[in-house]
């Protein structure tokens, strides 16, 4: 977690060139795993933002499901790098906590 979470956002904003973006949603395909299950697979708006009190980015995932939905899959609506650790790799932002694994992958600049 950290400051290697927050390189792996720079980088992934950086190679997507939504840097600027900040702030505004953002266009993604995410898998979430749960124990290596998957438990949603989509098309979804994200967004970054970075909360200064706080020293940390979070990413905003609309799920595109109800609060009991995403409390049953294990899921929720933002995720940041003071509790989970992000890392960039071939493409892709990847959110681990615990039992969960989120992949985000960039599908447009619109």
């Amino acid at each position: 977690m950290g400051m290697d979470s927050i390189i792996a956002i720079k980088e992934f904003e950086n190679i997507n060139d939504i840097v600027t973006r900040e702030g505004q949603f953002f266009m993604a395909s995410v898998t979430a795993y749960v124990n290596d299950s998957v438990v949603y697979c989509g098309n979804v708006d994200c967004m970054f933002t970075y909360e200064c009190g706080y020293s940390q980015y979070r990413i905003t995932i609309d799920w595109l499901m109800s609060q009991e939905g995403l409390k049953s899959k294990g899921l929720f609506c933002s995720y940041n790098t003071n509790f989970q650790k992000f890392e960039y790799d071939n493409d892709e932002l990847i959110i681990t906590d615990k039992k969960t694994k989120i992949r985000i992958i960039f599908l447009s600049k619109e």
